[in-house]
């Protein structure tokens, strides 16, 4: 079905072909448009053969490639070579005394802290760039920031500071044009809102970030959107609704080979089957995700995890392990001073 961009912000898009690009303009299109159809092995291949030959005509170009094949490595869990590439694009932005590309650097380097459950320092680090990206006025940088900073103020709990971040990133994005950061800032008001119980809002935002990744192409955005319409779905009680939205984003993961959110898909699966009544179904999606989180280092997806197994163990009454996931999701929620899954 064709797409037909309703929101004002999506007339933004340029026509493909519009204007003539550079060569290493070109790469980047063309690698960007690979990830977003989930071939990240194929974008990072063409960004690292770009950095050999003449498609590289400056330092703030070699920089930017270093930063996509960082990106490419930290949505692969591999963020020893994330954390490799993002210094490597910080060294050679400090040498040129590149401002913009510093910064850019640095809001890499904190991803990849935040992915490993370092919060303190990743909140610092996007300080840290938000603070250059306003000195040299890149809007785009500034939504960036503004949309991790409000996810560090939801992990801690804060909805107030959370709202504020990503309210801003929004406007940001959106007088700037940019679409995917747009779209990014709706997805995380959307989660916000389901947090709060702001259903209405929540599918509202949903919705128009769906609107966006369908006519971008992003596949990566789309699988998350449905996950998260899987979650606001569960918070009405709508098992057949939730199911449904998570097998859709499961064949979006099928489509383009993706396992990003393996993890992720196998959380709510296991909420699903509980909620159905199916116990020992829910313990092995449940398993599984615990699995995935321990191997990627995903603290949060560890600690939401252990939660659902002690409610779950609580249900069937198994006491003692119910005990034991109740001790080990305050250990990891207290690392991540994640106050709302404290209190909860």
């Amino acid at each position: 079905m064709k797409v037909r961009p309703t929101q004002p912000l999506l007339r933004t898009i340029p026509t493909p072909g519009a204007e003539a690009l550079s060569q290493f303009a070109n790469v980047v299109t063309q690698g960007q448009a690979l990830e977003r159809r989930g071939q990240r092995d194929e974008a990072r291949a063409l960004y690292e053969s770009a950095l050999h030959d003449d498609r590289v005509g400056t330092s703030a170009d070699a920089a930017q490639l270093l930063r996509l094949i960082s990106r490419a490595h930290l949505q692969d869990g591999d963020y020893a070579a994330a954390d490799d590439c993002a210094g490597a694009a910080l060294a050679v932005s400090e040498q040129t005394q590149d401002e913009a590309g510093r910064a850019r650097a640095i809001n890499m380097l904190a991803s990849i802290q935040w992915n490993q459950g370092s919060h303190d320092a990743a909140q610092d680090l996007y300080l840290e760039a938000r603070a250059s990206a306003h000195r040299v006025g890149d809007a785009r940088l500034a939504a960036m920031t503004a949309s991790n900073l409000g996810v560090i103020a939801t992990v801690r709990g804060d909805d107030g500071e959370a709202l504020r971040y990503y309210e801003t990133g929004l406007i940001d994005a959106r007088g700037a044009g940019l679409v995917d950061e747009s779209m990014i800032a709706l997805v995380n008001l959307g989660q916000l809102h389901t947090h709060m119980s702001r259903f209405e809002e929540a599918g509202r935002s949903f919705s128009e970030a769906r609107e966006i990744g369908t006519v971008i192409g992003d596949m990566g955005m789309l699988m998350r959107i449905e996950l998260y319409f899987a979650k606001l779905h569960l918070k009405h009680g709508e098992q057949h609704e939730a199911n449904a939205a998570c097998n859709r984003s499961r064949a979006l993961a099928r489509q383009t080979g993706e396992t990003f959110l393996d993890g992720d898909l196998e959380h709510v699966a296991g909420i699903i089957a509980r909620s159905s009544g199916d116990s020992a179904s829910a313990e092995a999606h449940f398993i599984r995700a615990e699995q995935i989180a321990i191997e990627r280092k995903d603290l949060i997806l560890q600690g939401e995890t252990a939660k659902e197994l002690a409610e779950l163990y609580r249900w069937i009454g198994r006491n003692r392990e119910t005990l034991q996931r109740l001790n080990q999701a305050h250990r990891l929620f207290l690392q991540l001073r994640a106050r709302r899954e404290l209190a909860d």
